[in-house]
């Protein structure tokens, strides 16, 4: 939360200096060194604090959402090895009998699509927090 509005901050900064900029183009020409190097020196502070804090929201976000996208796929791994090794016994007549292909299917496509929908569901928790923060703006 607080990242993504510090980010935002930052952009309206950067934006009330630009349009600044822009509307007052033409005078500029009538500057001096001082007053344009004053000028310049402001644009590219207000730029270099909010590509800061635009690239610290945006690897707050990413990692978010690779974090989980990482964890449900090393899940699927270690259930599509279980139940191999699982079937595997099952045929050899080492472990539970009961254990069939269909058996070993369903847990695999259960770990899939919840990996799926988890991965959507932390996207939707990152949208909100940023809809929230230009809300309460």
């Amino acid at each position: 939360g607080r990242l993504l509005e510090a980010r935002m901050q930052g952009e309206e900064d950067w934006v009330h200096v630009f349009a600044w900029a822009a509307e007052h183009g033409r005078r500029m020409y009538n500057f001096g060194a001082r007053e344009f190097t004053k000028v310049e020196s402001l644009f590219s502070s207000r730029s270099k604090a909010f590509v800061t804090k635009h690239k610290l929201a945006r690897d707050y976000t990413n990692d978010g959402k690779w974090v989980t996208a990482w964890i449900c796929h090393s899940v699927y791994c270690l259930m599509l090895t279980w139940g191999a090794f699982k079937l595997f016994h099952a045929r050899q007549g080492i472990g539970d009998a009961s254990f069939s292909a269909g058996d070993c299917l369903i847990l695999i496509q259960v770990f899939q699509k919840f990996g799926k929908y988890m991965i959507k569901f932390e996207g939707a928790i990152i949208a909100m927090q940023r809809a929230s923060v230009a809300i309460g703006r």
